[in-house]
């Protein structure tokens, strides 16, 4: 249905265009001659008036014409950006109900021992995946209207981190062996809004578990750096992943909202939000996000923050971890 869909709406938006050629064209360069030749042929001051005005309003349609063509082309990429999004959110939606309503369906026919906790535990897991959604919308909601993004707090700069790491084993516990933690030893206090930072980390975990296939290795390690030229300290939050990479052509555009890379349905699940919420917590917070990434070598995505205090922290996040 997707196909189909964006396919109708392009060849839509090219008749258009095609339309407002053939509108435009023939009456601007008919114009435009009359012009030319007014001013070739002029005998009286007014023939030069006439001429340039002529020129001058072929000109402007001109103008306007290219106008409504790159308006036009924004229109359409907007409009199909909207509907591939659309298109995502039905299908990412029906993947969690089918589930909660197979194990329910499972257990209204006759719950046994073996398999209520079963379908249980798939029932959660469908809807807390079905929440994460849900909260990841409601997140760019906010984010579009204007309010507040983030409300930050003095904080261990680890916390976010330490706590990503914690909900995506929950999430997903088949990674516990696959997930290496790398927390700064001793970390600073800083001003964070420790919530919002650890949903920009979750989302890039997400894409990590979703794009580096069955043999994954994940990364997350927090770190200090400064920039040679200024004084001014940074702390990084960086994932990894030993996924397949991202090609050069999309690096400049992987974090602009509806944007994938890979449109298919099939190849992994999403909306195309979530690295658009990451860069707007990491601005919120004066900070930036990027991704280095080649193909075939993996993807490294880092948030870097900067520090507002310099003394140190003694929070519960401090020390290296690493996942059992």
């Amino acid at each position: 249905m997707q196909e189909p869909l964006l396919t109708r709406l392009s060849q839509f938006y090219r008749r258009t265009q095609a339309v407002l050629v053939l509108a435009i064209l023939f009456p601007t360069v008919f114009t435009t001659v009359v012009g030319i030749v007014s001013l070739a042929l002029y005998s009286e001051v007014k023939d030069i008036i006439f001429g340039i005005l002529t020129i001058t309003f072929a000109l402007g349609i001109a103008l306007g014409f290219i106008i409504v063509v790159l308006l036009t082309r924004k229109a359409q990429e907007l409009a199909l950006k909207q509907t591939l999004f659309l298109a995502n959110v039905s299908h990412e939606l029906r993947s969690p109900l089918t589930a909660i309503k197979m194990y329910a369906q499972t257990l209204e026919r006759g719950p046994t021992p073996e398999n209520t906790q079963l379908c249980l535990t798939q029932i959660l897991q469908a809807t807390e995946r079905l929440d994460r959604l849900v909260q990841q919308i409601l997140e760019w909601k906010r984010i579009t209207n204007k309010t507040d993004v983030i409300h930050p707090v003095a904080c261990n700069a680890n916390l976010p981190a330490s706590d990503v790491a914690e909900h995506f084993l929950v999430a997903h516990p088949d990674v516990a062996d696959r997930l290496t933690v790398d927390l700064m030893a001793d970390p600073p206090d800083t001003e964070l809004d420790r919530d919002s930072l650890e949903r920009a980390l979750f989302n890039l975990l997400e894409n990590a578990y979703k794009y580096s296939g069955e043999d994954r290795q994940i990364g997350l390690t927090t770190r200090l750096v400064a920039e040679a030229t200024r004084v001014a300290r940074f702390f990084e939050y960086r994932v990894s992943d030993n996924g397949p990479g991202i090609p050069a052509e999309h690096l400049a555009h992987i974090f602009d909202v509806f944007y994938r890379a890979d449109n298919n349905l099939t190849t992994a699940a999403g909306v195309g939000l979530g690295l658009g919420i990451t860069r707007s917590i990491a601005v919120a917070h004066g900070g930036s996000v990027f991704v280095e990434s080649e193909p075939g070598r993996g993807s490294c995505f880092i948030i870097r923050l900067p520090l507002t205090h310099s003394k140190k922290g003694n929070g519960a996040a401090k020390g290296h971890k690493e996942s059992p």
